[in-house]
């Protein structure tokens, strides 16, 4: 999941429809629920009677994901929109953060055969460079490696060229292709694309 950014009452529900359909079809082969950020928006009052929705959207968003997940792991990325909001607080996951600051965590988990990393885009420093770098060193034997992150390093939407993304491309993917892995789950620019696999600067 992410992005649950609505504009009305309406949308909103079709997005709270939309993924309890999704759990519900999955049923009991649901393992795992994975936001990849932006649950919740700032909290610009200005005067516009629009603005309080905006926190109200992403409250109920959250409230959906935690009445639908019973016992289901919920795990979440950083989103841009995070920082800035008063909501960021619950910025939720069932494990502990191997780093965290206001403008959102990271961590890392072992499901089955398969180890997932969540990344936080919102800031890309050399502690959470390193601690990718071993991270994923340490899980060298997982058949499956996964990175989890919000910002995309590759896209086809309107945020493709900007310099955030560029800074992204050039510190994380050349780290995803020296530790082997397999899948990069991304968000941000609110389009569907699938790439074929591929290794850094090729």
């Amino acid at each position: 999941l992410s992005d649950a950014q609505t504009k009305d009452l309406n949308k909103t529900n079709i997005w709270r429809n939309t993924f309890v359909q999704g759990v519900q079809t999955a049923g009991k082969g649901l393992d795992m629920t994975l936001f990849n950020g932006d649950q919740f928006d700032q909290n610009n009052q200005t005067g516009n009677d629009k603005e309080p929705f905006r926190l109200f959207r992403y409250a109920k968003a959250i409230d959906v994901i935690q009445d639908y997940k019973f016992d289901i792991p919920y795990m979440t990325s950083s989103g841009n929109h995070e920082p800035s909001s008063p909501y960021s607080q619950y910025l939720m996951s069932d494990v502990d953060y191997a780093g965290y600051d206001y403008k959102g965590a990271y961590y890392s988990y072992d499901y089955s055969c398969a180890h997932v990393a969540v990344l936080n885009t919102n800031t890309v420093d050399d502690a959470q460079i390193n601690w990718l770098t071993n991270d994923l060193e340490a899980a060298k034997d997982a058949k499956w490696k996964i990175v989890v992150m919000h910002i995309s390093p590759y896209s086809t939407g309107d945020h493709s060229n900007k310099s955030e993304n560029q800074k992204i491309v050039e510190k994380y993917t050349p780290i995803f292709s020296a530790k082997h892995v397999d899948l990069v789950l991304q968000a941000h620019d609110h389009t569907y694309n699938k790439t074929l696999p591929y290794r850094w600067n090729a």
